[in-house]
């Protein structure tokens, strides 16, 4: 619940998860989604900069 205003970035590998995620996320009211069309594979083809936690 107080997570529904607030942005969420949405993604997956190829981006086809995330799409899904997002159309059930909207259902449950979330109103700041954001899709990363084309998944973490574009992200790195784009030669985007990649962070991973400790």
């Amino acid at each position: 619940e107080k997570f529904k205003e607030k942005p969420v970035v949405v993604y997956c590998q190829t981006g086809v998860r995330a799409k899904s995620a997002c159309t059930l996320l909207r259902a449950q009211q979330f109103t700041q989604l954001h899709h990363l069309q084309g998944g973490l594979a574009a992200w790195q083809e784009a030669k985007m900069p990649i962070v991973k936690s400790a």
